[in-house]
């Protein structure tokens, strides 16, 4: 946020090229979250971006870039791969959730609940379940945006599915 001020004033003070070097700052803050394997990194790595891109969109009007300086901004813009950031983040997921499933007490469920789970007909069919939706969208991510759009409403009939019936509410 102290870079998006940052380029805000400079734009407003006559330095475009100082505006760019803020931008430009914001696209590489961005671009530093590119190898985490979480998925919320990868949400704030495309969030960062996405204002980034908004500022120069909104200072076009006060700023006259130069041409190196679009050169540098539309290389950083033309360089994120969210794609392969978002399959990073899912795997990551992933993992997370087999070890919480694995330990469920060491990620603050309370162990009554978990015990609740199992005599229900849960525990592994969960981690089953869990693993397939994961499974299908880390495949999806791989896939055309639109693939993995239709994908992901496929994931999101079935858990409404699941949260319709108070007994598979009950039971996952």
């Amino acid at each position: 946020r102290l870079l998006t001020l940052e380029a805000h004033v400079r734009a407003h003070r006559g330095d475009a090229h100082g505006a760019a070097e803020s931008i430009q700052a914001v696209l590489s803050l961005a671009a530093t979250l590119e190898n985490e394997p979480l998925l919320i990194s990868q949400l704030v790595r495309i969030a960062v971006h996405s204002m980034g891109y908004a500022l120069v969109r909104d200072l076009l009007p006060y700023a006259v870039f130069s041409d190196a300086d679009l050169q540098a901004l539309q290389l950083s813009v033309r360089v994120a791969n969210y794609r392969q950031g978002l399959r990073r983040g899912l795997i990551g997921e992933r993992v997370i959730g087999m070890h919480t499933f694995q330990n469920p007490g060491g990620a603050g469920i309370p162990p009554g609940a978990a015990v609740l789970s199992r005599l229900l007909g849960g525990g592994d069919h969960d981690l089953s379940l869990y693993l397939e939706f994961l499974t299908s969208m880390v495949d999806a991510s791989e896939r055309s945006w639109s693939d993995a759009r239709t994908a992901e409403l496929v994931i999101d009939t079935k858990v409404k599915e699941i949260a319709s019936s108070q007994t598979a509410r009950l039971q996952h």
